[in-house]
């Protein structure tokens, strides 16, 4: 009894230590210095110009002093700007706009020391109000009006905020770590023999270079919600002692099942094509991009399906462990601000500054599904499942949210008896299409979905189906080869109207569908329906589910855009397949 108590306390002190260190290291808390921003302004007629700027997590609208700007004098406008906590928006205004055509350029912003020039402007403006229409051109933003009023023009503040950031390492709270301390400690009595055939069951037999994949595996999976970048680290080393147990243990591998990634290694040869024929200059950075659809497969050859489970065990405990200490730092931090702000939008905008949502929401759905796919479930599923929920719902990720549950019910009715699954299956289908039709039949309930789905609070306006509807026409005139990945945030930008509020933003499609389409044309927009496609093909089961989810969230976010989308997607991807398909290979 004593030794269990002394053990329990000395893992309960370590994980509490952990924690800490992740805590500081990896959300860690993000400050910002004072920001000067010298500009020359112009016009053709007198006016007046000052910044507006809200703080991040305040409803308040600071404005600076105002400068008289005379016709046909340019002058030098310098102004600082405190924020510690960032800035949500920052606006550059000017009176009286109808009379003429107002001029900004030689922008600067300094910071700590450093001082970035704007050369490209386009990356200086977000939008601007109706009542102006500015155009870039030779270095200069020029805003002409459409109406009386005052114009503004909306800054990006991501670009500003690079200056004057730094990092608070910071640990947890002293309250905070005495409480997970006791709950650790009481989970620890309560389950101490769980939790050491848990210890137990982590462990692998074998060739010791097989044990040390496991473990690298293992670490990477520990680290994933964390600290995304080190991925690439972990896959040069995980090949490299690949390659090493290959070598010294051919007989392990069946390098037959390297077939079943076929459409996989099409993609990556059909992007590197294509770029090579009709874009070279994309090909350096797409051929660094996409090489997880080459090498991801090859990191799991060789090895047991019960070491898969494992690491989808380390992996499962991560991704909660991470959204536990993010819950737990926004909560912290929300309480120690001095303004009111609404908890939702700064749930959201905290998460926003670690994860985008959506791609956070798709590690903790691949955790969902296989922990629902392979075990009938229990109350703690049912806790950990609704917590998982609540923090997607907090995070504004609405269509992870919905497809999540409509697949984890799914999962948990295919569960039950089969008499009992037949009932809820009809119930569920009849309701299905009652919904359906009443959706289809009725527009407001179609806006208010699409409100609640496609949009957040702090962001009012969706995008996608002006996105949408400019990729398309694009995609027609070029249809063979696409435009090349890097040019299909400006070519939409470019082909929006002048008075869009989207057109400065620099977006994607919003649909990596029409992503691929408008990036690098129709064959590759087929090579990847293929790839999506295969595991319905070989009936992989728990490959078709990660397959659908995914194949559903891409309709509204281009997840290939970003290295953390492509290292999810191409992982995982390769994980169920040789998952679903392990046929005694290591034996």
């Amino acid at each position: 009894m004593k030794s269990r108590w002394k053990r329990s306390v000395g893992y309960s002190l370590l994980a509490v230590l952990l924690l800490n260190i992740f805590h500081a290291f990896f959300l860690f808390k993000k400050e910002y210095s004072p920001l000067t921003i010298s500009y020359t302004a112009s016009s053709d007629f007198e006016t007046y110009t000052w910044f507006a700027v809200t703080p991040k997590y305040s409803q308040d609208l600071f404005r600076t002093k105002s400068i008289q700007i005379l016709p046909s004098i340019p002058k030098t406008v310098t102004t600082q700007i405190e924020a510690p906590n960032g800035i949500q928006f920052l606006g550059c205004y000017y009176s009286w706009s109808d009379r003429g055509t107002f001029e900004i350029s030689n922008v600067e912003v300094s910071a700590d020391g450093k001082t970035w020039h704007f050369d490209d402007l386009n990356k200086l403006l977000a939008y601007s109000s109706e009542n102006i229409s500015p155009i870039i051109e030779k270095g200069s933003l020029k805003a002409t009006s459409n109406s009386d009023g005052n114009g503004w023009l909306m800054i990006d503040v991501h670009q500003f905020e690079r200056l004057g950031r730094s990092k608070n390492f910071e640990p947890l709270h002293w309250g905070v770590s005495l409480a997970l301390f006791l709950v650790i400690f009481i989970i620890g009595i309560a389950r101490d023999q769980q939790m050491a055939k848990v210890s137990a069951a982590l462990s692998t037999e074998g060739h010791s270079i097989y044990g040390v994949r496991i473990y690298v595996l293992y670490l990477w999976m520990l680290l994933l919600p964390f600290w995304l970048i080190v991925s690439h680290v972990f896959i040069a080393v995980s090949l490299a002692l690949a390659i090493v147990h290959f070598i010294t243990k051919r007989n392990d591998f069946d390098l037959s099942g390297i077939k079943k990634f076929i459409p996989l290694f099409l993609l990556f040869i059909g992007i590197a094509v294509v770029n090579l024929v009709a874009h070279p200059n994309n090909f350096p950075v797409d051929l660094g991009d996409y090489s997880y659809f080459l090498l991801a497969p090859f990191l799991f050859i060789g090895m047991q399906q019960n070491e898969l489970k494992k690491c989808m065990t380390v992996f499962k405990m991560s991704i909660c462990v991470y959204i536990i200490l993010l819950s737990i730092a926004i909560v912290s931090r929300y309480f120690q601000l001095t303004t009111p702000y609404d908890f939702s939008d700064f749930f959201y905008e905290t998460v926003e500054q670690y994860w985008h949502s959506s791609y956070l929401a798709s590690f903790v759905m691949v955790a969902l599904i296989f922990l629902y796919a392979t075990k009938k479930p229990n109350w703690s599923m049912f806790v950990w499942t609704v917590f998982a929920f609540v923090f997607m719902y907090l995070s504004q990720a609405r269509l992870p949210l919905l497809l999540g549950l409509m697949m984890i019910s799914l999962l948990t009715v295919l569960k039950f008896p089969r008499k009992i699954r037949f009932y809820y299956v009809s119930i569920l289908t009849l309701i299905c299409i009652g919904g359906m039709i009443w959706i289809s039949q009725s527009r407001p309930l179609q806006t208010t979905l699409i409100n609640a789905l496609f949009t957040n609070e702090t962001q009012k306006l969706d995008a996608r189906p002006a996105l949408w509807q400019e990729a398309i026409a694009i995609s027609e005139e070029n249809w063979a080869m696409g435009i090349g990945s890097q040019n299909v945030r400006n070519a939409l930008g470019s082909s929006l109207d002048e008075g869009s509020a989207i057109k400065f933003r620099r977006y994607n499609a919003h649909n990596q569908y029409l992503e691929f389409l408008l990036g690098y044309g129709v064959i590759i927009l087929v090579l990847f329906l293929f790839v999506l496609i295969h595991p319905f093909v070989q009936r992989y089961p728990k490959t078709m589910l990660f397959t659908f989810y995914f194949a559903m969230a891409m309709m509204v976010e281009s997840y290939l855009s970003r290295q953390s989308g492509v290292v999810f997607f191409s992982l995982w991807y390769s994980f169920f397949i040789w998952y679903d398909s392990k046929n005694g290979e290591h034996i």
